[in-house]
């Protein structure tokens, strides 16, 4: 069916309204609009092109795109795009490097269409071109970013599980095969509670794991794990949740560290630590409340430093034990190392003469210094029974006299 006969006013005001929509279009387009003649001279460049590559309208009027925005190795790849658009008269797209007003090099993203005229002649190509730098170095450095993240996973000595929120594998990296001994394919869709928690652990670890879900915060905790041989070994575990660009967790990231070994040379380590104190204490202790024999029937204890209850109880047992042993008749207490002697020292020294005297032996205490003597004697300190001498010399030969 023909179409109705248009007035020709109608006609003209048609094309008035196609050539503003297209005017307001090249001049509002983000995208660089440039028309090019048959020799690949600028015939018109928009506002857009003005901010991709940096010259005026007016600059690049007339200008060939070599040395324009097209760096001069190009040409052969720019002659070539050339000659299939003027041999196709199709439209193309291609990716290549241009260079701005500053020298700035630029990735941009070309869309060229032919312009024929009415006799199917090409007379010109019309360009749209998007700068993609931005892009590209985004997605390269994302592109960087998972190759590292990748590599990393792949190679971490730490076990790095991912899992949903249901508790299930997702990722199981090759040190999580090592340790726990499943391969990634037996582990991956299995909950946790079937694969490395033993049913005594499942309690502690649901509660770490409710916690994570509930705080959306990383953690960090130490538990008992099976592996595939059904043997239990100690991990450390840091938890940091997954969100998305929304902020909504979506699931849980894990690393692991088998710390048997470690706990196993910690434990032991603590072990030979407190041996070592218990021998260092009792031999501080023996050094401290030293028992010398001068002959068969005689014992010296010099006493050196403070005393307090713990090397008081020390001092009365070396005493018996050394008098018990040895069978002495006169044990000698020297306190001339005693800086100062107060009422619980006191107390010690007359607790073990009589201690002593019940064993047989007669006690001597010796090193008592002026100031030492008024100090009892303002205590009050009845030393009645014990035999006193002023240096421990003078004790040596009492004890030789009574014998």
């Amino acid at each position: 069916m023909d179409q109705p006969h248009r007035p020709a006013a109608e006609t003209s005001d048609q094309a008035w309204m196609t050539r503003q929509k297209l005017a307001l279009h090249i001049q509002h387009t983000p995208l660089a609009y440039i028309e090019w003649d048959l020799n690949f001279e600028v015939v018109e460049w928009n506002p857009a092109a003005e901010r991709v590559f940096g010259y005026s309208r007016a600059e690049a009027l007339g200008r060939h795109g070599i040395g324009l925005i097209v760096a001069a190795e190009m040409k052969p790849v720019m002659d070539a795009l050339w000659a299939n658009l003027a041999q196709t008269k199709t439209a193309s797209a291609n990716s290549n490097a241009n260079i701005t007003s500053t020298g700035q090099r630029l990735d941009c993203e070309w869309y060229n269409t032919p312009l024929i005229d009415a006799s199917d002649q090409l007379v010109g190509m019309i360009s749209l071109v998007q700068n993609v730098t931005e892009q590209r170095q985004s997605a390269e450095l994302q592109r960087r970013s998972e190759q590292k993240l990748a590599l990393y996973i792949q190679q971490t000595p730490l076990a790095y599980i991912e899992w949903t929120l249901g508790f299930e594998v997702v990722e199981w990296n090759p040190a999580a095969e090592r340790i726990f001994g499943y391969s990634k394919a037996e582990a991956v869709g299995r909950h946790a509670a079937d694969l490395i928690l033993s049913p005594e652990v499942r309690p502690v670890v649901d509660g770490v794991w409710d916690k994570l879900l509930q705080t959306k915060g990383p953690s960090h905790n130490t538990n008992a794990n099976i592996t595939k041989d059904g043997r239990t070994i100690e991990c450390e575990w840091y938890n940091t949740p997954l969100v998305d660009a929304g902020g909504t967790m979506i699931g849980i990231v894990t690393l692991a560290q088998d710390i048997t070994e470690q706990r196993r040379a910690e434990d032991a380590h603590i072990q030979l630590q407190e041996q070592i104190i218990t021998l260092q204490r009792a031999a501080l202790a023996e050094l401290s409340t030293p028992l010398i024999p001068i002959n068969d029937q005689i014992v010296v204890m010099p006493l050196i430093g403070s005393i307090d209850a713990a090397r008081a109880q020390d001092i009365l047992n070396t005493l018996l034990h050394g008098v018990s042993t040895t069978r002495a008749r006169v044990a000698i207490l020297d306190i001339t190392g005693i800086p100062l002697v107060d009422t619980q020292i006191a107390n010690v020294l007359i607790q073990a003469a009589q201690a002593a005297q019940l064993l047989g032996a007669e006690v001597v205490l010796t090193g008592i210094r002026p100031e030492v003597a008024q100090t009892l004697v303002g205590l009050g300190v009845n030393l009645q029974k014990i035999i006193t001498r002023g240096t421990l010399q003078s004790g040596i030969a009492y004890a030789m006299q009574v014998l």
